[in-house]
Protein backbone atom coordinates (compact mmCIF):
# COMPACT_ATOMS: atom_id res chain seq x y z
CA UNK A 1 0.00 0.00 0.00
CA UNK A 2 1.39 3.63 -1.15
CA UNK A 3 1.92 6.76 0.93
CA UNK A 4 -1.44 8.98 0.13
CA UNK A 5 -0.17 12.24 0.91
CA UNK A 6 -1.80 15.56 -0.20
CA UNK A 7 -2.74 16.11 -3.59
CA UNK A 8 -2.44 19.81 -2.97
CA UNK A 9 0.83 21.29 -5.80
CA UNK A 10 3.81 21.56 -4.03
CA UNK A 11 4.16 25.22 -3.68
CA UNK A 12 0.84 24.65 -1.91
CA UNK A 13 1.60 22.11 0.18
CA UNK A 14 5.03 24.31 0.97
CA UNK A 15 3.42 27.27 2.05
CA UNK A 16 0.74 25.50 4.45
CA UNK A 17 3.24 23.46 6.08
CA UNK A 18 4.93 27.17 6.37
CA UNK A 19 2.07 28.86 8.17
CA UNK A 20 1.44 25.93 10.09
CA UNK A 21 5.20 26.15 11.55
CA UNK A 22 4.25 30.02 11.93
CA UNK A 23 1.85 29.18 13.86
CA UNK A 24 3.48 27.82 16.47
CA UNK A 25 5.22 30.60 16.66
CA UNK A 26 3.13 32.60 19.56
CA UNK A 27 3.14 29.22 21.40
CA UNK A 28 7.42 29.24 21.60
CA UNK A 29 7.44 33.10 22.47
CA UNK A 30 4.97 33.49 25.73
CA UNK A 31 6.25 29.99 26.93
CA UNK A 32 5.22 26.61 27.86
CA UNK A 33 2.93 27.66 31.17
CA UNK A 34 0.85 30.27 29.63
CA UNK A 35 1.10 28.22 26.17
CA UNK A 36 -0.56 25.58 27.64
CA UNK A 37 -3.35 27.84 29.88
CA UNK A 38 -3.89 29.08 25.81
CA UNK A 39 -4.68 25.78 24.47
CA UNK A 40 -6.90 24.74 27.28
CA UNK A 41 -9.18 28.34 26.52
CA UNK A 42 -9.08 27.65 23.29
CA UNK A 43 -10.16 23.38 23.23
CA UNK A 44 -12.86 25.56 25.78
CA UNK A 45 -14.08 27.37 22.50
CA UNK A 46 -13.72 23.97 20.22
CA UNK A 47 -18.00 23.05 20.50
CA UNK A 48 -19.11 26.30 19.25
CA UNK A 49 -17.15 26.16 16.15
CA UNK A 50 -17.07 22.49 15.28
CA UNK A 51 -20.79 21.21 17.67
CA UNK A 52 -20.98 18.08 14.91
CA UNK A 53 -17.57 16.72 16.10
CA UNK A 54 -18.26 17.46 19.26
CA UNK A 55 -21.17 15.62 19.69
CA UNK A 56 -19.90 12.98 18.32
CA UNK A 57 -17.10 12.54 20.78
CA UNK A 58 -20.27 13.13 23.05
CA UNK A 59 -22.21 10.18 21.90
CA UNK A 60 -19.48 7.97 21.54
CA UNK A 61 -18.60 8.40 25.05
CA UNK A 62 -21.97 7.66 26.00
CA UNK A 63 -21.86 4.35 24.53
CA UNK A 64 -18.82 3.48 26.50
CA UNK A 65 -19.73 5.08 30.07
CA UNK A 66 -23.76 4.40 29.59
CA UNK A 67 -23.68 4.80 33.94
CA UNK A 68 -22.75 8.59 33.52
CA UNK A 69 -24.32 11.51 32.93
CA UNK A 70 -24.98 13.65 29.56
CA UNK A 71 -22.68 16.44 31.93
CA UNK A 72 -19.87 13.89 32.77
CA UNK A 73 -19.87 12.88 28.89
CA UNK A 74 -19.44 16.25 27.98
CA UNK A 75 -17.20 17.48 30.43
CA UNK A 76 -14.37 14.50 29.61
CA UNK A 77 -15.27 15.17 26.03
CA UNK A 78 -14.02 19.12 26.29
CA UNK A 79 -11.17 17.48 28.90
CA UNK A 80 -10.17 15.18 26.00
CA UNK A 81 -9.70 18.31 23.50
CA UNK A 82 -7.99 20.46 25.65
CA UNK A 83 -5.38 17.25 26.30
CA UNK A 84 -5.12 17.50 22.27
CA UNK A 85 -4.63 20.86 22.25
CA UNK A 86 -2.02 20.68 25.08
CA UNK A 87 -0.62 18.22 23.32
CA UNK A 88 0.27 20.43 19.75
CA UNK A 89 1.82 22.83 22.77
CA UNK A 90 3.91 20.16 24.00
CA UNK A 91 4.66 19.10 20.25
CA UNK A 92 5.96 22.23 19.43
CA UNK A 93 7.97 22.55 22.50
CA UNK A 94 9.28 18.94 22.11
CA UNK A 95 12.46 19.77 20.02
CA UNK A 96 13.87 22.99 22.30
CA UNK A 97 13.39 20.67 25.72
CA UNK A 98 13.84 17.34 25.58
CA UNK A 99 17.96 17.41 24.53
CA UNK A 100 20.80 15.26 25.74
CA UNK A 101 21.66 18.74 27.80
CA UNK A 102 18.09 18.95 29.30
CA UNK A 103 16.23 16.22 29.61
CA UNK A 104 16.44 15.29 32.91
CA UNK A 105 14.66 18.50 33.75
CA UNK A 106 12.03 18.07 31.98
CA UNK A 107 11.32 13.82 31.96
CA UNK A 108 10.67 11.73 35.02
CA UNK A 109 11.20 7.86 34.32
CA UNK A 110 9.30 5.56 36.64
CA UNK A 111 9.00 1.98 36.34
CA UNK A 112 11.58 0.80 33.35
CA UNK A 113 13.73 -1.13 34.82
CA UNK A 114 12.17 -3.87 33.00
CA UNK A 115 11.90 -2.69 29.72
CA UNK A 116 15.67 -1.48 30.17
CA UNK A 117 16.49 -4.97 30.91
CA UNK A 118 14.93 -6.06 27.18
CA UNK A 119 16.91 -3.09 25.61
CA UNK A 120 20.10 -4.21 27.09
CA UNK A 121 19.72 -7.97 26.12
CA UNK A 122 19.90 -9.74 22.91
CA UNK A 123 17.00 -10.26 21.62
CA UNK A 124 14.59 -7.71 19.06
CA UNK A 125 12.20 -5.62 21.10
CA UNK A 126 8.94 -4.00 20.38
CA UNK A 127 7.78 -1.20 22.64
CA UNK A 128 3.73 -1.23 22.32
CA UNK A 129 1.42 1.47 23.47
CA UNK A 130 -1.75 3.13 22.88
CA UNK A 131 -2.39 7.07 22.53
CA UNK A 132 -2.42 7.74 25.87
CA UNK A 133 -0.40 10.87 27.40
CA UNK A 134 1.96 12.85 25.24
CA UNK A 135 2.79 9.45 23.27
CA UNK A 136 4.95 11.74 21.06
CA UNK A 137 7.54 12.14 24.21
CA UNK A 138 8.02 8.09 24.46
CA UNK A 139 10.07 7.67 21.67
CA UNK A 140 11.92 10.64 22.83
CA UNK A 141 12.58 9.54 26.09
CA UNK A 142 13.99 6.29 24.82
CA UNK A 143 16.12 8.08 22.40
CA UNK A 144 17.18 9.89 25.32
CA UNK A 145 18.54 7.04 27.60
CA UNK A 146 20.95 6.43 24.61
CA UNK A 147 18.88 3.76 22.55
CA UNK A 148 18.67 3.92 18.98
CA UNK A 149 14.76 4.16 18.63
CA UNK A 150 12.66 3.93 15.38
CA UNK A 151 9.12 4.82 15.79
CA UNK A 152 6.41 3.90 13.45
CA UNK A 153 4.49 6.52 12.27
CA UNK A 154 1.67 7.68 9.73
CA UNK A 155 3.53 10.21 7.28
CA UNK A 156 1.38 13.61 7.67
CA UNK A 157 -0.05 14.18 4.14
CA UNK A 158 1.50 18.11 4.02
CA UNK A 159 5.27 16.33 2.60
CA UNK A 160 7.04 19.41 3.94
CA UNK A 161 5.66 19.41 7.36
CA UNK A 162 6.52 15.58 7.48
CA UNK A 163 9.89 16.25 6.32
CA UNK A 164 10.61 18.80 9.08
CA UNK A 165 8.60 16.39 11.50
CA UNK A 166 11.27 13.23 10.87
CA UNK A 167 14.43 15.63 10.50
CA UNK A 168 13.03 17.25 14.23
CA UNK A 169 12.69 13.91 15.47
CA UNK A 170 16.09 12.19 14.07
CA UNK A 171 18.29 15.20 15.38
CA UNK A 172 17.64 13.62 19.19
CA UNK A 173 17.73 10.01 17.77
CA UNK A 174 14.31 8.81 16.95
CA UNK A 175 14.11 7.76 13.60
CA UNK A 176 10.33 7.43 12.25
CA UNK A 177 9.40 4.86 9.86
CA UNK A 178 6.51 5.23 7.54
CA UNK A 179 4.15 2.59 8.00
CA UNK A 180 3.69 1.99 4.46
CA UNK A 181 6.25 -0.41 3.89
CA UNK A 182 7.23 -0.61 7.57
CA UNK A 183 6.84 -4.81 7.51
CA UNK A 184 10.04 -4.51 4.98
CA UNK A 185 12.07 -1.86 6.58
CA UNK A 186 11.38 -2.77 10.39
CA UNK A 187 13.67 -6.52 10.33
CA UNK A 188 16.49 -5.40 9.83
CA UNK A 189 16.29 -3.13 12.55
CA UNK A 190 14.87 -5.44 15.09
CA UNK A 191 18.03 -7.96 14.41
CA UNK A 192 20.38 -5.17 14.92
CA UNK A 193 18.91 -5.37 18.45
CA UNK A 194 17.69 -1.85 17.96
CA UNK A 195 14.01 -1.56 19.47
CA UNK A 196 10.98 -0.13 17.97
CA UNK A 197 8.01 1.55 19.22
CA UNK A 198 4.48 1.13 17.55
CA UNK A 199 1.07 3.08 18.73
CA UNK A 200 -0.94 0.05 18.54
CA UNK A 201 -4.41 1.44 18.98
Amino acid sequence: MGRRGSTLPGWAQWALASGIRGAMTPALAIGPGAALAAARGLAALYPRFSPKRFQRAVDNLAHAFPDQSDQAHRALALASYQHVFQLGVEFAYAPRLISQEAFARHLVFTEIGQGLRHMLGDKPVLLISGHVGNWELLGYSVSMLGFPMHAVYRPLDLRPLDDWVRHARGRRGLTLVSKFGAVRALPPVLRRGEPVGLVAD
